[in-house]
């Protein structure tokens, strides 16, 4: 069974791209060894981090590509503002611009959110697209995230609802058979 407490402290020390990659896989395989809950949550978490090494607010975070010979460099902010700007992800614009770059980290207090990028149609028209996590929709007031943390909720709730409801059924099955069994052989022993 995966330890999801370990799969946790993972995920807050990680930071450096290569690694976060590596233990998204960790996560996913994971699947099915933890209740769903845990899984999602680490699955989301993983993912969001994922998007913040992609698309980071580049004036917040200190970026450090590092090089197969051991060479570490500093990515300027004016640098990553200029790939974000191009609609790539930070990772592919570092691995196409700098190939012999086998990793990178940032450095920052938190997980500080996603990259804003404004998209030009073909016509030309200024259209504004804030790369942010999929579970962020405040159409109604209320996140996507806040819905889904609820729903898994619920389905906690239900699993531990039908974990301890199943065996009593079950028990309750089991005592009606033996009592359908008894009253069987008493009628087949009157008829004799």
């Amino acid at each position: 069974m995966a330890d999801h407490n370990m799969l946790r402290e993972k995920l807050s020390a990680t930071n450096r791209y290569r690694r976060l990659v590596d233990l998204r896989r960790e996560v996913q395989s994971s699947r099915g060894t933890m209740p769903f809950s845990i899984y999602a949550e680490l699955e989301n978490r993983v993912d969001e981090k994922i998007r913040t090494f992609d698309y980071p607010m580049c004036d917040q975070a200190r970026i450090t590509i590092l090089f197969s010979n051991g060479l570490a460099m500093e990515l300027e902010p004016d640098e990553c503002i200029s790939a974000m700007k191009t609609e790539m992800r930070l990772s592919s614009y570092i691995f196409s611009k700098y190939p012999s770059a086998v990793d990178y980290n940032i450095d920052t207090v938190g997980v500080v959110g996603t990259y804003g990028r404004k998209n030009v149609d073909k016509e030309g028209a200024k259209e504004e697209q804030v790369r942010s996590s999929p579970l962020r929709d405040m159409s109604d007031g209320r996140s996507l995230q806040t819905k889904v943390d609820l729903l898994v909720t619920k389905i906690d709730r239900l699993e531990k609802m039908y974990n301890e409801t199943i065996p009593k059924i079950t028990r309750g099955l089991d005592d009606l058979k033996e009592k359908m069994d008894f009253l069987y052989k008493k009628m087949i022993e009157e008829k004799k």
